[in-house]
């Protein structure tokens, strides 16, 4: 944790993992199960758990991966009601008491999700069978497609001549930093409270899925169709979506700055292929768009969505010169006014 904000600000600008993919066996070897001893023994011996202690943070590691506060909540879960956070909290820690150890734990969830099947039914005859060990200790029982609290950071869950099926799963205050879901079937699936950092969601069919209060920060979902899907209150910084099918989709009080819709560009054969992004009839509200790209050469992208995203930036560049003409001086009211800037400001506007 930093003790300053200065602190924070510059870990975040000098750490290796903001500006290249996380190394996976870097972040494997990272997270050998960093709370999940603790928190079986408190339960298994009735040990209150305190509030406080349901809570923990990530760190950002000097070799470009991070830590992760599974099965402890991250901060954003402090919104919640304390009843709530307890119920939250027994989802993520359920999974702990299933499994002898990480290792055990990582081969048996990869092994099930590849050998899934289309109706879900070996996935849930396995939820009902690990049922008897959660019922031992009054914990939350698996209900049908259920895999709330998971964690799946960092495994690779895919497979080269098709994907897997996870349809209406719900995925609900799980862990899928850097996942690799690449070519999966999770239509109608549910995604609320998830983080989701530098994921890999390319190729899949995420058809009719929610995400609600996600981090989707620097993933992927190029060539994925997401349409007919919500996003709402998530932060999508720094994705890609090349060649993605976002038509009919809404996007809703979400941060989409320096994401890429560009198109996607692939070669078969000896030969160039272009997979258009598809923005037709993309509803987006309340969102940060700084720095978005769009490709010049797609006549799938509304002009409406275009217009907005040059809007928005035209109008921010303008703010930002105004912001940082004004400085608090002792003088005029405390206001200072640097009038060079004030001048590049007006003309701005002018030219807009």
């Amino acid at each position: 944790m930093f003790t300053t904000k200065e602190d924070a600000i510059e870990a975040w600008n000098t750490w290796k993992g903001r500006y290249q993919d996380i190394d996976r066996q870097l972040l494997l070897k990272n997270n050998l199960c960093n709370y999940c001893r603790e928190v079986v023994s408190k339960i298994k011996n009735h040990v209150v758990i305190e509030n406080n202690d349901k809570f923990g943070g990530s760190l950002l590691l000097p070799d470009g991966s991070f830590s992760i506060c599974w099965p402890k909540l991250p901060p954003k879960f402090s919104v919640f009601i304390p009843k709530d956070i307890d119920e939250i909290f027994l989802l993520r820690a359920r999974w702990c008491f299933i499994f002898e150890n990480v290792l055990d734990y990582r081969q048996q969830i990869t092994d099930l999700i590849l050998s899934n099947d289309r109706e879900n039914h070996i996935l849930n005859n396995r939820l009902q069978d690990w049922n008897n060990t959660l019922s031992q200790y009054q914990l939350p029982l698996f209900e049908e497609n259920d895999l709330r609290g998971c964690n799946l950071s960092g495994l690779i869950l895919c497979k080269k001549d098709h994907g897997t099926f996870l349809r209406y799963i719900d995925f609900s205050y799980s862990e899928l930093s850097v996942v690799d879901l690449n070519g999966a079937n999770i239509y109608g699936s549910s995604f609320k409270y998830v983080d989701a950092y530098n994921a890999n969601f390319s190729n899949t069919i995420l058809n009719k899925s929610l995400f609600d209060h996600c981090l989707l920060s620097s993933s992927y979902f190029n060539a994925s169709d997401l349409h007919n899907s919500k996003f709402s209150e998530s932060i999508l910084y720094k994705s890609c979506l090349h060649g993605a099918i976002l038509s009919n989709c809404e996007m809703t009080n979400c941060n989409l700055s320096d994401s890429s819709f560009l198109n996607l560009k692939t070669v078969e054969n000896g030969y160039e292929k272009i997979k258009y992004t598809d923005l037709n009839e993309l509803f987006v509200r309340d969102c940060k768009l700084d720095k978005v790209i769009l490709p010049s050469d797609n006549n799938m992208i509304s002009n409406k969505f275009t217009q907005l995203v040059v809007k928005y930036n035209q109008e921010n560049n303008c703010a930002n010169i105004l912001y940082k003409a004004l400085e608090l001086k002792p003088n005029f009211f405390g206001i200072g006014l640097d009038i060079k800037l004030f001048i590049q400001w007006i003309l701005k506007l002018f030219r807009n």
